[in-house]
């Protein structure tokens, strides 16, 4: 089980390294009597994860009886490696026009929303990002074919859920301990991240699509 931990922890920290989500759930914590939306977010989106894990995990034809992953799982991480290299360059060639990135527009609507749509809102950010995707279906997949106990696999995907949401956790825990210390850092660290948001997708898309690539392309040679 530890070493099946450790195989999906990088995976899992690829998840909430994702800047969007991070930056939507600062712009929910200054924000007076609504900071309690922040939490819905984070809540949405522990939902996806655990949503699109369950899913994979419990979907045929990933491995055999003696849990070896199938040619299907095999492909399936070389095809997701592709997207998300192409989603890579594009990103990252993006990054280099002189243009000037603006919050995404959806940010204004999320300010608006109440506990129960934050947390839908939550939930379609985590799944509509192919790299969250991708990294999901890849960790469910391994844990899938380590042929754990259910409860070793619950705990597993306890594990990558916890890490996959660290970065979301990390700063609305800070912001409730000390509010009027941390503001200003996390007003600060939401702006870098609208700024600098596609060098960092453009940077974690290509790193994990090429280690998913050589992953599926080694399995598929000794087939």
């Amino acid at each position: 089980m530890l070493f099946a931990i450790a195989e999906t922890l990088p995976l899992s920290l690829g998840v909430a390294l994702s800047p969007v989500p991070v930056a939507a759930a600062l712009l929910l914590l200054p924000t007076g009597a609504q900071t309690n939306r922040a939490p819905a977010l984070l809540l949405g989106w522990v939902l996806g994860i655990v949503i699109v894990g369950l899913i994979t995990v419990l979907a045929p034809g990933l491995e055999t009886s003696s849990g070896e992953p199938t040619v299907i799982s095999r492909w399936l991480q070389l095809g997701l490696g592709i997207v998300l290299l192409s989603l890579a360059m594009r990103h990252w060639f993006r990054r280099s026009k002189d243009y000037d990135p603006k919050e995404p527009a959806f940010f204004r609507k999320l300010e608006s929303l109440d506990f129960w749509h934050t947390v839908v809102a939550g939930t379609v950010l985590m799944a509509a990002n192919p790299m969250n995707l991708a990294l999901i279906v890849a960790a469910s997949n391994l844990l899938d074919t380590r042929q754990l106990a259910p409860v070793a696999q619950a705990i597993a995907l306890a594990f990558f859920v916890m890490g996959a949401s660290s970065f979301i956790a990390v700063p609305i825990l800070a912001y409730h301990l000390s509010p009027e210390r941390m503001i200003k850092v996390l007003v600060s660290g939401r702006n870098w991240l609208v700024r600098n948001n596609d060098a960092i997708l453009g940077a974690l898309l290509f790193m994990f699509g090429a280690a998913l690539i050589a992953n599926g392309t080694k399995a598929l040679v000794a087939t």
